[in-house]
């Protein structure tokens, strides 16, 4: 847009303008109407009054105006608060003629550079790999006057995830201007129930979203199932019962096990445990001073080595009663060990300490990770990682530091160890991590120990997936994430995913990752365990890229009906679908018992049920719907073995449940004939306007119920927290950077 005409005529006192400048329009503050005006003076800016378009006149030839269509997305757009320099580019954009321009066009185009009617975009590159190689992903310009073509739709990020900001601070991000939010109506957040006086919370964008509001409204207009939001209120209290001990640690500390016993647990703890390699432990120094423990007559009371040597009794304890005994008798018997080494918990974090320190805290955590332990990990990991950053884990050691080359090693392995499980948590809770990886750059482990203590391999696979699980998060789960436009968030989701290819054509040399495993070519250097670790961890991440698309509740109106957003969404659905299935099928290589993963046991497979039953519900008609209820049976089955296995202890009567919903809505589907999931009539399976379109199928491009679709689509009470799950706990009534650190 040009600058504002200067007055032709001198005055000794220049005329107000009748409208508000731009600065006063974004602060939404009343504007004097000088120019300058006070307020641009105060603030230090230019001082602009861009002119107001007209609305533009209905053609003879029926098609319809855009200027109400227009208005709708500017209030949205004010109501986001963005920055004055921010709000004022998209209000040059917004307030030009849009006249024979489609609407994706307006929305898309880029913020003006200056003042000439030609916007250049920026030169988007895109980092693919830790060596740094990229390519272009955009290098073009455009005048303002042509709509760009749809394969210029969606346009990359201009900035790789490390370097994703805003000038808003953080307690200003309130709002998403991509999901119509308001907070003004506080009681439509996401779920919640009371739960004594506990408060638990699940972020968006977890296999937990189907139990929030979001997903609970839209299960029950897909099938009109009253009874889902108990359903989902009895799994979220269920979880949530688990993430905290319910009875105090017992005073009495068990005494140390003889030192047979104490060789057979550190005997099957490194041969035996996934996470052993990891190299958490030097297995070779640990068994020396442990003989030399029992020798000296148990003397050593430094706190540090009383919870290493507790935690590792505990792992291997809970391995062997595995064996012998059932699961209840296996955690009962090593829990006392586990009790031991959370008994100097304070003394770690506290007291002078060591990187031994560390490593208890790191292995208590990776312990609390098995399916019979309280979710304690959360915490403890957290605690192991400002442990580890206060002896400098986090970074690349100097000269100066004088370690040894397995001193090095140790605290790598560490360290990545610590990094591997906090990314996970934050994936798999939706909440923030606690570990920024533009702060490390320690390296990563490049060689096996001679004591076979360490999983080169397996490490660095962990760490890799890991890694871009922490950018995937960034692109698409923070707050200031969830702000992007639609075609930002589409654009982020196909980046992503050739990030996760070229990962997972480094992995071939190293773990093949077949869909599902293939079992009789079991990947060289890795136990069952391992192979089966990573391959849930390639799996959680595709549902994390791809879910952003393919769950519908995430979706915005922006993306559900836009014709150029349906290929990526088609793809990105098919995509959670085929890894879904895969994940089902892989359970029969699962080994239940006390030490199996709570990952690998119950959290991937029940997203992958999750996936499934939204696949079948979003179009019951595919010709996939009935073999996909048949995978649902078998996930049945696969829960009703962890409830077998576990002893009652995990039961996910949701699982059932879904494949019931499921099947229901396919025969009635059947009943009444296929077609319904593309009619907006009411009926039993017919799509909500509450909610984003469940279907592919676009609207007209601009017909004469263009606004009154705008209104009906874009709600005003949909906000960031109704993906999330708020959860106050089971007594009342329930509502529910791309560079890599290693290489810095």
């Amino acid at each position: 847009m040009g600058e504002p005409q200067a007055n032709a005529y001198q005055a000794p006192i220049p005329p107000k303008r009748l409208i508000a400048c731009d600065l006063c329009r974004t602060k939404k503050i009343r504007c004097i109407g000088d120019d300058p005006c006070s307020n641009c003076i105060e603030h230090g800016t230019e001082c602009i009054f861009s002119p107001r378009q007209r609305r533009q006149k209905r053609t003879r030839d029926g098609l319809p105006s855009l200027a109400r269509r227009l208005s709708r997305f500017k209030d949205l757009l004010e109501a986001a608060r963005t920055s004055s320099d921010d709000y004022s580019q998209l209000s040059d954009i917004l307030g030009a003629t849009i006249r024979d321009q489609p609407l994706h066009s307006i929305l898309g185009i880029d913020q003006p550079q200056g003042s000439a009617p030609e916007i250049n975009q920026q030169h988007l590159q895109t980092t693919l790999d830790a060596g740094g190689a990229s390519i272009d992903a955009v290098e073009s310009s455009q005048h303002y006057g042509e709509p760009p073509s749809r394969s210029q739709l969606p346009r990359p990020v201009t900035e790789t995830p490390s370097h994703i900001s805003s000038n808003e601070a953080p307690w200003e991000r309130l709002e998403s201007p991509s999901l119509s939010t308001s907070m003004d109506d506080r009681e439509d957040v996401g779920g919640y129930h009371t739960f004594q006086d506990d408060v638990v919370y699940w972020g968006p964008r977890t296999s937990m979203s189907i139990c929030s509001q979001a997903g609970i409204a839209w299960v029950k207009e897909r099938v009109k199932q009253p009874d889902f939001r108990m359903t989902a209120n009895r799994f979220t209290q269920d979880v949530a019962r688990r993430l905290k001990m319910e009875k105090r640690p017992t005073k009495e500390r068990r005494e140390a096990p003889g030192l047979e016993d104490a060789l057979r647990f550190t005997q099957a703890y490194f041969e035996e445990a996934a996470e052993a390699g990891l190299g958490i432990v030097r297995r070779s120094c640990f068994e020396a001073r442990i003989r030399s423990f029992y020798l000296s007559s148990k003397d050593d009371d430094d706190p540090s080595w009383y919870a290493l040597r507790n935690i590792v009794f505990a792992s291997g304890c809970r391995l062997l009663r595995s064996r012998d005994k059932g699961y209840t008798e296996a955690h009962q018997d090593s829990w006392s060990y586990f009790e031991n080494a959370l008994s100097v918990h304070a003394e770690l974090l506290y007291f002078r300490s060591s990187v031994m320190s560390v490593q208890a805290l790191t292995m208590m955590a990776y312990f609390a990770e098995a399916v019979s332990c309280r979710m304690l990990q959360y915490m403890l990991v957290a605690n192991a990682y400002r442990l580890a950053c206060g002896q400098g884990l986090h970074v690349q050691p100097v000269p100066s530091w004088n370690l040894s080359d397995e001193e090095k090693s140790l605290r790598q392995c560490v360290f990545w160890a610590i990094y591997c499980l906090d990314k996970q948590i934050a994936c798999r809770s939706g909440r923030p991590g606690l570990i920024d990886d533009e702060e490390i750059n320690c390296q990563l482990p490049t060689s096996d120990r001679s004591d076979g203590s360490v999983n080169v391999r397996y490490t660095q696979a962990c760490v890799k997936i890991n890694h871009l699980a922490s950018i995937t998060r960034k692109m698409l789960f923070t707050a200031l994430a969830w702000r992007q436009a639609p075609e930002l968030v589409v654009s982020n989701v196909t980046m992503l995913q050739v990030k996760l290819d070229a990962l997972r054509a480094d992995f071939k040399a190293q773990c093949q990752i077949d869909l599902p495993m293939n079992i009789t070519k079991p990947p060289a250097g890795l136990d069952m365990q391992q192979a089966l670790s990573i391959q849930f961890l390639y799996y959680n991440l595709v549902w994390d890229i791809h879910t952003t698309l393919a769950h519908p509740w995430f979706r915005g109106t922006g993306l559900d009906r836009h014709p150029d957003f349906q290929l990526q969404i088609s793809q990105s659905c098919s995509m959670v679908a085929e890894t879904s299935r895969a994940a089902i099928l892989d359970c029969r290589f699962i080994q239940l018992d006390a030490s199996c993963p709570m990952p690998v046991a119950y959290y991937s497979p029940l997203y992958a049920v999750v996936n499934v039953f939204i696949n079948i519900l979003c179009d019951p008609s595919l010709s996939s719907a009935q073999s996909d209820l048949r995978l649902l049976e078998v996930a049945s089955g696969y829960f009703a073995r962890l409830e077998y296995t576990t002893d009652s202890q995990w039961s996910v009567p949701l699982v059932k449940d879904a494949a019931t919903i499921a099947r229901n809505a396919v025969e009635a589907l059947s009943r009444h004939g296929t077609g319904q999931t593309a009619q907006h009539d009411g009926s039993t399976l017919a799509t909500s306007h509450a909610l984003p379109s469940l279907t592919t199928v676009c609207e007209p491009a601009m017909d004469e119920n263009t606004d009154q679709w705008l209104e009906s689509n874009l709600p005003d009470d949909l906000n960031l927290e109704m993906w999330g799950i708020w959860q106050p706990g089971s007594g009342g009534e329930s509502y529910t950077t791309d560079l890599c650190p290693w290489n810095s």
